[in-house]
């Protein structure tokens, strides 16, 4: 986000020329669009740059959360009971 603030005049000039902005009933400045758009527009922007595109996907790969362990056969067959029990079955 610090790039986006240093760089401004680039996110609005993208939002313009990608008709995001600046067009009749659309919103007006790039703060006026809703958060979705104005994130897929600062990442779009940033992974022009190969430099910044590889930060984007290490930050995205390290964000992935670690496997959950398999659970065991007891455990297991507490859960389905515990299930059981809940809805009746």
């Amino acid at each position: 986000m610090s790039w986006a603030v240093d760089s401004w005049t680039e996110v609005e000039a993208r939002a313009v020329m990608l008709g995001l902005t600046a067009r009749i009933g659309g919103p007006d400045s790039v703060l006026d669009l809703d958060a979705r758009h104005f994130l897929a527009l600062l990442e779009g922007i940033l992974r022009e740059d190969d430099g910044r595109r590889k930060q984007v996907n290490d930050l995205y790969a390290a964000s992935v959360p670690a496997p959950k362990a398999p659970a065991n056969r007891g455990e297991r067959n507490r859960e389905i009971a515990r299930l059981s029990r809940l809805f009746g079955g």
